[in-house]
């Protein structure tokens, strides 16, 4: 049986009820939205139509209403049905036509169950408004290192080496080929197809060098001004702060702003890098896997995978500096303000700036991941906020 991602379960419950919302499931290439939809159709005990708009000859307007009216064609003798339009970011101004086939349904007798993926959060972004109150959002991300490990054995070390796509790790043994297809198939594809079609980009070498840049400083606090000289290309803070959007769309990236209390001083101040995934990373590194663990790059590797996946799990984060002292990720969950600090290694590591976090905001609560404090391992494995 293939492995089954928790996607699967949480779709199958909203079949389970009325139709009231179009289903919409986003994330990035090569994560398992296909599969997880493929595996929800052979579960559930409904008639259904799959439609992938990446196909030949599929991605126009008529395909779309040639689909739903085969998926309406079943409700006759059935009375329930469902609809699965993969990629459909692909079909030309899609959310109108899917807007209107909606909006049609209840003018007619049975229910039609509606499951929408695409591959960017741009999908969302032009759909959202003539979509508005039609629809919800499930969010596929990379494997976890709990999935990665549960369905293909990675231990810890080889899941900050080579990451979450799950299309690796069948190649995790062979360095150059795994390399090789995340460069070729996931980062050159998705800058150079996905985001172009998408977004209005004037400078793609720029686009591709902020990216490669992004990737060199995992954790890191980086000023775009900073960037600026390191970039081949003309450009300024303003066309590198709309590309730094466009690669985190296409959930490449993720950049968090400083922790003030005050939104207007956060978006002002220099941004924080997050790569989604350290597979980027670590394939245009100029180092062998092997090698990595022994330099201070390994160190940036565990605070890296460590922060995007808890991203995963608490709806906004920031980081804190305030002169010398710096706590790596900051949050509010249920009401309660969180200071993160993640340290590398095997030995106990100073805490002054968690302490001068907690002076400053006496009512936070602080906590330790990594050497002397919660397990690296058992932060990656959890499903959701427990400490």
């Amino acid at each position: 049986m293939k492995y089954q991602r928790k996607i699967v379960s949480e779709l199958k419950a909203r079949l389970a009820l009325e139709p009231q919302f179009i289903q919409i499931v986003v994330g990035p290439r090569q994560v398992g939205k296909t599969t997880a939809v493929k595996q929800l159709e052979a579960e559930v005990d409904l008639p259904s139509i799959y439609g992938a708009a990446d196909t030949a000859g599929a991605a126009d307007q008529s395909w779309l209403s040639t689909k739903w009216a085969e998926a309406r064609a079943l409700l006759k003798n059935n009375g329930c049905a469902l609809l699965v339009l993969d990629e459909v970011q692909l079909v030309p101004e899609w959310q109108r036509v899917v807007k209107a086939l909606w909006d049609q349904e209840k003018d007619h007798t049975g229910k039609l169950h509606v499951i929408i993926t695409g591959s960017s959060a741009l999908l969302l972004k032009k759909g959202s408004e003539s979509l508005a109150g039609r629809f919800e959002v499930h969010n596929l991300l990379q494997w976890s290192f709990a999935e990665m490990r549960d369905a293909f054995g990675y231990s810890l070390e080889e899941f900050i080496l080579q990451g979450g796509y799950p299309a690796t790790a069948g190649l995790r043994n062979d360095e150059v080929r795994w390399k090789d297809y995340i460069k070729a198939s996931l980062i050159e594809t998705v800058l150079s197809k996905d985001v172009i079609a998408l977004s209005q980009i004037t400078k793609p070498a720029l686009l591709k060098q902020l990216f490669v840049l992004a990737c060199s400083y995992p954790a890191e606090i980086v000023a775009y001004t900073k960037f600026l000289g390191q970039l081949h290309d003309v450009g300024n803070v303003t066309t590198l702060s709309s590309y730094r959007q466009v690669l985190e769309d296409a959930y490449l990236i993720k950049t968090l702003n400083k922790w003030s209390g005050s939104q207007i001083k956060a978006r002002a101040s220099k941004p924080k890098w997050i790569i989604r995934d350290n597979s980027l990373i670590t394939a245009l590194a100029p180092y062998a896997l092997q090698q990595i663990p022994e330099l201070p790059l390994y160190g940036r590797l565990l605070e890296n995978a460590v922060i995007s996946h808890l991203l995963k799990l608490v709806p906004e984060a920031y980081y804190w500096r305030e002169k010398t002292n710096e706590v790596d990720l900051v949050f509010q969950y249920q009401g309660q303000l969180y200071g993160v600090e993640i340290k590398a290694g095997t030995r106990t590591c100073s805490k002054s700036g968690l302490s001068a976090f907690q002076k400053r905001y006496p009512d936070s609560k602080v906590l330790l991941i990594g050497a002397g404090g919660i397990a690296i391992e058992d932060v990656l494995s959890a499903q959701s906020w427990v400490w």
